[in-house]
């Protein structure tokens, strides 16, 4: 389900702003994919576009960008905090 081009496909792209869909592919490359949370969140950036994950986490559109392509780090606890605020999940 992973997309291997740096543009999102336009039809995934658009199912990701979609909260529910959102949720499911960020749920599938944790457990289907078999992603770490950090790899998980990246890849669910990538999918959904660096713009439209930075407006609905209300970040600052350079940090997310360099945090998807592998520019700089987060903490474990940011990640989790993210993953959290944007895919209304819980994680332990």
């Amino acid at each position: 389900m992973k997309h291997s081009n740096s543009e999102p496909s336009n039809l995934l792209a658009l199912q990701l702003h979609s909260n529910e869909f959102a949720k499911f592919y960020f749920n599938y490359c944790l457990q289907q994919e078999g992603l770490d949370l950090e790899e998980a969140l990246r890849e669910s950036i990538r999918s959904m576009g660096v713009r439209v994950f930075s407006c609905i986490a209300d970040m600052d559109l350079s940090s997310v960008s360099d945090f998807a392509h592998r520019r700089s780090a987060w903490s474990s606890s940011q990640i989790r905090s993210v993953s959290e605020k944007v895919f209304d999940l819980r994680i332990h």
